[in-house]
């Protein structure tokens, strides 16, 4: 239970973050160079990286996972702390989003957003990582491409914890074959023709396209 009201509350900063960036596109739509930046997306950035790290650790503690720093001379977290356990047979690194279309984007975009970097974290992780001891200067890695991974991270890493809440064993959840990847259709129109009954979190932005699949059910 107490992993469940973590996890909503968590949800609806979620949706804070996603309300501000949705906002903000009217601002600086998302036709815009990726590396078009501003303060307020570097905002956005860091709020996204936070619930990053946070929903890592939640679902590390929903299943006793033990982390500790892979760098033996720093014995405090860090984001390898929290993705190592999780991704151990590669389950948040094949995690597949797409971003649906709004505002002047004509077509969707897929997003793989925890994974690795030749096994150096994600790129918009290290952009914001770096600099968020070295403002303003860093402001410029609060861009759009940056702030969008992060954010589909967020989204990604929400509903494998919708996941994780109705799952009891480790071994289950890390089982790389119980995820799925989902194909997607489109109207002749080019929109994404969304799956209704998905009892997953509802994005504005994003639909998620990867799914757990148990004994050959999905849920």
């Amino acid at each position: 239970m107490q992993f469940q009201l973590k996890r909503n509350r968590m949800l609806n900063f979620y949706y804070d973050i996603e309300t501000q960036f949705i906002e903000l596109t009217r601002i600086i739509p998302l036709d815009n160079t990726d590396d078009t930046y501003s303060p307020r997306l570097y905002s956005i950035l860091q709020m996204s990286c936070g619930q990053v790290e946070n929903m890592l650790r939640l679902i590390c503690d929903k299943f006793g996972f033990k982390y500790t720093n892979p760098d033996k001379q720093n014995t405090k977290p860090n984001f390898f702390s929290y993705y190592n356990p999780i991704n151990k047979n590669g389950i948040l690194s094949t995690q597949w989003i797409l971003l649906k279309k709004i505002d002047f984007r004509d077509i969707s975009k897929s997003y793989s957003p925890l994974e690795l970097q030749s096994e150096r974290a994600p790129f918009w992780w290290t952009g914001y990582n770096e600099t968020k001891h070295d403002l303003p200067d860093g402001f410029k890695q609060g861009n759009l491409k940056n702030t969008l991974y992060a954010l589909c991270a967020v989204y990604s890493i929400h509903c494998m914890a919708y996941y994780a809440q109705h799952i009891e064993k480790p071994d289950i959840f890390l089982d790389k074959k119980n995820w799925v990847n989902l194909s997607v259709s489109y109207t002749g129109d080019g929109e994404l023709i969304m799956d209704s009954l998905t009892p997953l979190p509802k994005s504005k932005l994003f639909y998620c396209g990867t799914r757990f699949n148990s004994d050959g059910a999905l849920i």
